[in-house]
């Protein structure tokens, strides 16, 4: 099994991607939160879902 190469640049171009897709879902569940009709339930699995992405946020990018 041959090495894959490894590029610099790549970890750098991955975490941007990454930041931009989670600022993007971030601002859909901002968006939806403030929505008067939404239900408890939905309001907790939205809160869950925007901790799980600040955790991976934490993980991924912050590591650099």
């Amino acid at each position: 099994m041959s090495a894959c190469p490894t590029f610099p640049w790549y970890q750098s171009y991955r975490r941007a991607v990454l930041a931009e897709d989670l600022i993007s879902a971030l601002s859909a569940i901002q968006q939806r939160l403030c929505e008067p009709e939404l239900e408890p339930s939905e309001r907790e699995a939205l809160v869950t879902a925007a901790r799980f992405l600040h955790l991976i946020e934490v993980v991924e990018l912050r590591a650099a």
